[in-house]
């Protein structure tokens, strides 16, 4: 049986070839349309030789683009009218002074994201296949790590001992081993939802529930507890909006080999602003597009990104078409959706759920959620 596993998970990591973007606040209300598919960012990215070869379909659905058309100027901000025609129209409507504290550089943010900022890197044991490599950030000083369902899969998959297959947190420039690693939270939906994914090389999605969970561990087996550098999260709607500016930080790994990647990956951020919001079907602002910049790579998908306070308010999730970073545009899961989606899956929004003693929420996954999880993903290969 061990054999099928084997052979199924040399498909499936061959297959994953996905990666998975403050000034003034110059709108205060902006129409939100249904959101499109597009190609999921290699953000676990197989950095196999071909990997600069692979091709996308065209995307056929997306999730709501939010549309900033001007119709009139209100008050001096500019002001978004509902399409009362369109029986689909949405508008948000932005916090407005969101913090007392005065804005930082963007010097200051940066370096703040990056002590942050994780390397997700999972090595076969054996076999040509080439490591996986995904990206993540630090939200609790215990050392609980945001990132995708996308990169934590494998992570998953390494926990459960099903596969052959090694994972570990890695941080600093370069990218050096610096954890262990195990899953805390990770949505069934997606797995479900995903699962099939392993059969193609193509891979469209929305970025919906493509988030998860994990627990950094010392790397000397001691129980003595972590205490690392973590970025404050944002969870509130519209905290983020069209023309603001953000940070975007990941550790892109699409355009090196597999052996560089393994001695010399490292970080990248850039600034750059909000282009446009959507919504998976309501009012809420759940992804937004950022601008191209050098993350727009395999291997960032999981990566921070950070807004003039230093806030972590959205993760790198999908990119859209291109062959360079230039001509790709990132989105990003916003941490208000996150923190939805979480309370729907699990029962607890972020705060109440970091609230929790970690010990004994990564025993109780172990035991209760992992088993049923990794069978889901690892299903569609034994067929």
């Amino acid at each position: 049986m061990r054999w099928i596993y084997a052979l199924g998970i040399c498909v499936f990591l061959g297959a994953i070839l996905f990666v998975a973007q403050y000034s003034a606040f110059p709108t205060e209300e902006a129409y939100v349309a249904p959101a499109q598919e597009v190609r999921i960012l290699p953000a676990a990215v197989a950095l196999a030789p071909t990997l600069s070869s692979t091709t996308t379909r065209a995307a056929t659905s997306s999730p709501e683009r939010v549309s900033t058309t001007t119709t009139q100027q209100k008050q001096g901000k500019l002001y978004i009218e509902p399409k009362k025609e369109n029986p689909e129209t949405r508008s948000v409507v932005r916090v407005e002074d969101p913090y007392t504290s005065p804005a930082l550089s963007f010097d200051t943010v940066n370096i703040s994201t990056r002590a942050a900022l994780v390397n997700i890197f999972c090595v076969p044991s054996g076999g040509s296949l080439s490591p996986i490599s995904g990206s993540g950030v630090f939200i609790d000083s215990r050392g609980v790590i945001l990132t995708n369902a996308h990169v934590a899969q494998y992570v998953l998959l390494a926990q459960s001992g099903l596969v052959d297959l090694a994972c570990s947190i890695r941080t600093g420039a370069p990218a050096a081993p610096s954890y262990k690693v195990s899953v805390l939270a990770f949505p069934r939906v997606w797995a479900i939802e995903h699962a099939e994914d392993a059969k193609t090389r193509s891979r469209l999605g929305t970025g919906e529930h493509d988030w998860a969970l994990l627990r950094a561990f010392p790397m000397n087996n001691s129980s003595s507890q972590l205490s690392v550098y973590a970025l404050d999260i944002d969870t509130r709607p519209a905290i983020g909006f069209v023309d603001d500016q953000v940070l975007g930080a990941g550790y892109p790994a699409e355009f090196v080999g597999g052996t560089i990647a393994q001695t010399q990956l490292f970080p990248a951020s850039s600034v750059t602003r909000i282009d446009e919001l959507f919504t998976f079907g309501s009012t809420t602002v759940d992804v937004f597009s950022i601008g191209s910049l050098i993350a727009a790579q395999a291997g960032s998908s999981g990566g921070a990104v950070t807004n003039k306070w230093g806030k972590l308010i959205g993760i790198i999730t999908t990119t859209s078409e291109g062959v360079s970073t230039a001509n790709r545009s990132l989105r990003a899961l916003t941490l208000s959706y996150i923190d939805a989606d979480l309370q729907q899956q699990v029962g607890r929004n972020l705060k109440d759920f970091l609230a929790q003693n970690l010990d004994d929420l990564s025993e109780n996954f172990a035991q209760t959620t992992l088993p049923s999880l990794a069978n889901i993903l690892l299903a569609p290969l034994a067929r």
